[in-house]
């Protein structure tokens, strides 16, 4: 028999043999896969399987056509028809996986998955190509993730569950790496995420991060590539059209802060979407805080840019505050005996730059015992719940944020409870600035401004006045000391004045009274100017000074401003009447708060003044308010 030069044997016409075969079919066969290169040695085992291979170019040159469906390990089905070589690798198959059974399968992962699998399956109905040199690979069809269950066996309890997730139209691609999703369907879904006592996220340990196996860190190295991890700011390449979210559980357990902190969200519904990079999604998410408290958060996000956007509103009212005790108790030192929460935040990100507007509200927020914490600052939090709370029980706070989500030390919590500390710190500096931040703008009412020399309360000072009254109203445990002030210049001068329109009321009141006319207090008194220039001109001629004489030696007759400047050069100011005026701005502010302001008197204090220890802060025409 002739063998040519590769071995082969010849035909009797000197050709070499070429085997060929046509078909291959096995009928009710068993399939059985085992990688013995891994920790947790788990089989793949196809039961019933009917597998025909066609047109066999055993070179792997020219691809077979292939058809194939069995069941998977005893549970769920697996179906898959199209063509497929091997020299080079490629593949173009429709794939049906129905309620495949993925528990048996979670050893493929080796080590690192920390949890166990203990129920879920996976169905999936489209196509599968792949091709080319680098192998390029492209996925589309419809998919889903049943009954999946994932449980922390070292401390007995689920991570993970969730009834339902469905996938609509998914395109998937390695090379440039895309993924497409229409829709994604979640429902009965839990989740149990707890803050370690080391700061850490328990869901982020289900996978270990050590160093990954040779095939695990070639995939993760080459996904690190496509999506950018090398450039911080290079877009997320996934598209997902529509997320629905129904019936969702979240259980929170902070066990980083002593004592533990526990929160359940429930009846989360809503949706997210579409999510692409350049485009914002709306999201629009109801739910409840434990079983009583409703949840509402609506906006816009896109978080697969370059650069995060984000415009979220969150509302969510009547949240019970004893469970809050864990953090009130490290960071103010006592717990929190009573009190809902209600609160309206807005949180916006442009840029990298974070803006938040919190409106939040407090009702019968009360302090129980005493806390022992290095980390509780030293602050006056009975004066600050007393300032902010009314007569209702009730606490509005306006807490605006401010910071840089790319800064490295970036922490929302440490900037919400810096701004919760600085708001509350005001209460020893500037207590009505408080009441002003609180109330969204309300205007500084430590003091009220008199007119150089005058005591009397002029329109602008009766407004914050009569503001005032309205938040001694509502804080009927605060009291009110108000000390008068003056300015060594402009008062001595204004005072002046004071006289001198004092001195020509007093001619009308005398007229007045001598005609049988009832007027009152000289306060009372109102001028026309025609009877302004009148009752100087009385005035005048009964100052006891040397007047300017005419030719016959008579006094002579002057206009009204001459008038006025003579009687001025020849008033005399004393630092008692300078004290009178600052503590008669005091009187006038108090008898306004308890005549006009229905304020009692016992809760106001006129207090003095030492003018010459003043500091020039302390100065002015005004009178000066302090909140105990």
């Amino acid at each position: 028999m002739d063998v040519d030069s590769g071995g082969r044997k010849k035909s009797a016409a000197g050709k070499p043999w070429v085997p060929h075969i046509k078909s291959i079919q096995f009928k009710s066969a068993k399939l059985r896969y085992e990688d013995l290169s891994l920790t947790k040695v788990t089989p793949m085992v196809i039961d019933s399987l009917d597998l025909a291979l066609e047109d066999i170019d055993l070179d792997g040159i020219e691809p077979l056509q292939l058809t194939l469906q069995g069941q998977v390990n005893q549970h769920g089905s697996i179906k898959a028809s199209g063509a497929l070589a091997w020299s080079p690798l490629s593949a173009d198959l429709l794939l049906n996986l129905n309620a495949v059974d993925l528990v048996s399968l979670q050893g493929w992962l080796g080590d690192k998955l920390t949890a166990l699998l203990t129920s879920g399956d996976i169905s999936f109905a489209g196509n599968f190509k792949a091709s080319g040199d680098p192998l390029k690979i492209h996925l589309s069809g419809e998919g889903k993730l049943g009954n999946f269950n994932i449980f922390d066996s070292k401390n007995a309890y689920d991570l993970l569950r969730w009834k339902k997730l469905e996938i609509g139209h998914l395109s998937f691609t390695n090379d440039p790496l895309l993924v497409d999703i229409n829709t994604l369907y979640l429902s009965d879904f839990f989740a149990r995420m707890i803050i370690q006592p080391d700061g850490t996220l328990n869901l982020k340990q289900i996978i270990q991060t050590g160093k990954p196996s040779e095939p695990v860190a070639a995939i993760a190295a080459a996904a690190s590539k496509d999506l950018g991890a090398t450039g911080p700011k290079s877009e997320t390449p996934v598209h997902i059209g529509k997320i629905y979210l129904q019936q969702g559980n979240i259980n929170f357990n902070d066990r980083f802060i002593k004592p533990n902190y526990r929160a359940n969200l429930t009846a989360l519904t809503g949706q997210v979407g579409p999510l692409y990079p350049g485009k914002s999604g709306k999201v629009d998410i109801r739910g409840m805080v434990s079983k009583t408290a409703p949840l509402h958060i609506q906006g816009t996000i896109d978080p697969f840019s370059a650069q995060l956007l984000l415009d979220i509103v969150a509302q969510v009212k009547g949240i019970d505050l004893p469970p809050f005790s864990p953090y009130s108790g490290k960071y103010i030192g006592y717990e929190i005996e009573k009190g809902k929460l209600s609160a309206d935040v807005n949180y916006q990100v442009e840029n990298g730059a974070l803006s938040a507007d919190n409106k939040i509200f407090l009702d019968q927020f009360t302090l129980g015992e005493k806390v022992e914490s290095e980390n509780a600052v030293s602050l006056p939090l009975d004066l600050a719940i007393s300032l902010l709370k009314n007569r209702r029980g009730e606490i509005n706070l306006h807490l605006p944020l401010k910071g840089s989500i790319d800064d490295p030390d970036f922490n929302l919590g440490d900037i919400v409870f810096s701004a919760f500390i600085n708001m509350i710190s005001k209460a020893i500096t500037s207590p009505f600035a408080l009441l002003g931040s609180a109330f969204e703008g309300g205007e500084e009412l430590s003091e009220i401004s008199f007119t150089p020399g005058f005591a009397d309360i002029g329109t602008e000072s009766a407004q914050r006045l009569e503001t005032l009254a309205g938040i001694l109203k509502d804080r009927s445990s605060l009291q009110l000391e108000i000390s008068g002030h003056i300015d060594p210049e402009t008062d001595h001068e204004g005072l002046k004045l004071a006289m001198l329109q004092t001195k020509v009321k007093a001619q009308k009141l005398a007229e007045d009274t001598k005609k049988g006319i009832a007027s009152g207090a000289i306060t009372n008194i109102q001028l026309t100017p025609q009877e302004y220039n009148k009752y100087l001109e009385i005035a005048y001629k009964k100052e006891s000074f040397d007047k300017p004489k005419n030719a016959i030696g008579l006094t002579k007759s002057l206009p009204g401003a001459e008038m006025e400047q003579l009687i001025l050069a020849h008033l005399t100011v004393t630092d008692s009447d300078l004290q009178a005026l600052a503590e008669n701005r005091a009187t006038a502010a108090r008898n306004w708060l308890v005549e006009n302001g229905g304020i009692s008197s016992e809760r106001i204090f006129v207090v003095g003044i030492h003018e010459a220890g003043e500091s020039a802060q302390k100065k002015g025409s005004k009178a000066e308010f302090s909140l105990k």
